[in-house]
């Protein structure tokens, strides 16, 4: 009986987002936030992560660790991916226009990577909106559930493009380190779980230490979240001059307008 009502709660539960998500995608309630990806050594803004973002009949935002696996589930992931391209294609150009190497990074679930579909609309939204493929970046979690093997040869297709694809909450998951190497992968996103260690442990350092020699070896982009004091970016600058972060120090997520306000687009096409 009690295995019964289980069951029945999450046919309800699923049923419901699927009506929730529907809805909302319907009324055009997903929304995009950006959050500000600054390179150390100049402090400069060089990019900004797209973060979706979804409106509640009330107005209040829902969680995307909550509306995210929900769309996962619900067979509606695609579509909201497609919706956060369109958004920050067209939010980002003045940045776009003024800084060739100015990137948005956006968030794709494996089965995104794995759609030949999604490759088309990417090239087409992307030539449409006058950008190289070098200005958009695709974060891969890496705790995707996908076969390797199908995996890297998908993530094979989109780097010969020319897209940049991002390993995101890298040493969260359970990936070995032969996969990763073996993966065309531009770049390694730290999770913020070791950015916060850094305060409060040794092993916190040791590992973000490990986390730079690797990226070094590989030759890839090292990218470092949840940076939220300038006691954090000092350590991580010394560690990795190169490396860019992103964190509430430099800004927290926000919508497209008072993004442009904070950091406004400088001309840095040369003459």
């Amino acid at each position: 009986a009690c295995l019964g009502l289980w069951h029945a709660h999450l046919y309800r539960e699923g049923r419901s987002w699927r009506q929730k998500l529907e809805r909302a995608l319907n009324d055009d309630r997903l929304t995009v936030h950006y959050q500000p990806i600054v390179r150390l050594s100049d402090n400069r803004i060089c990019g900004a992560e797209a973060l979706a973002r979804l409106v509640d009949f009330d107005g209040t935002l829902i969680p995307p660790d909550h509306f995210i696996p929900a769309a996962e589930t619900c067979g509606f992931i695609g579509q909201i991916t497609r919706s956060v391209v369109r958004r920050a294609f067209t939010d980002m150009a003045a940045h776009f226009a003024a800084d060739p190497n100015f990137y948005v990074s956006i968030n794709v679930a494996s089965e995104d990577i794995l759609s030949l579909e999604f490759l088309d609309f990417l090239e087409t939204e992307t030539r449409s909106h006058g950008l190289s493929a070098g200005q958009v970046a695709l974060e891969l979690t890496e705790r995707s559930t996908a076969s390797e093997d199908s995996l890297t040869q998908a993530m094979a297709a989109f780097s010969r493009r020319g897209y940049r694809i991002l390993i995101d909450d890298f040493g969260t998951g359970y990936s070995n380190l032969a996969y990763i190497a073996r993966m065309p992968i531009a770049g390694i996103k730290i999770d913020r779980m070791f950015t916060q260690a850094l305060d409060q442990q040794a092993i916190g350092a040791l590992i973000v230490s490990k986390v730079c020699e690797l990226a070094a070896g590989l030759k890839v982009d090292l990218i470092c979240e949840g940076v939220e004091t300038e006691d954090q970016a000092a350590r991580l600058a010394v560690m990795y001059p190169g490396m860019c972060v992103q964190g509430f120090l430099y800004g927290r997520p926000m919508p497209a307008v008072p993004f442009s306000r904070a950091f406004a687009a400088v001309d840095r096409r040369g003459p």
